[in-house]
């Protein structure tokens, strides 16, 4: 998902934390090499073990609320799943739509 389709489902001003933490996670995802997270680029998702909430915000580089989380979420531009105690899957959907697309082209 490029940046101007993210800003279309989070437009405003209300929403600039929200734009630029999917952002940083999307970034986060296809070029992390780090310690806390697994990602899986192929699949559009991402594992966490650990905190989720603590570790979305180190990957932000700023605070977070709830709220910037969950307007992702309602957005549907991420799903969170607990995996098991202390381990999150982060789908990043509409790169999963992407893949699925370049899949049946090719």
């Amino acid at each position: 998902m490029n940046n101007d389709a993210a800003y279309q489902r989070l437009r405003g001003t209300e929403n600039l934390k929200a734009r630029k933490l999917y952002r940083s996670l999307v970034e986060h995802h296809k070029y992390a090499s780090c310690l806390v997270c697994a990602s899986y680029p192929k699949y559009g998702s991402m594992i966490i073990r650990g905190s989720l909430f603590e570790h979305i915000e180190d990957i932000a580089g700023f605070k977070i609320g709830i709220s910037d989380i969950t307007k992702l979420l309602r957005k549907n531009l991420i799903s969170v799943e607990r995996v098991r105690p202390r381990q999150y899957s982060i789908i990043f959907v509409e790169l999963v739509k992407e893949l699925e697309r370049a899949e049946k082209t090719a």
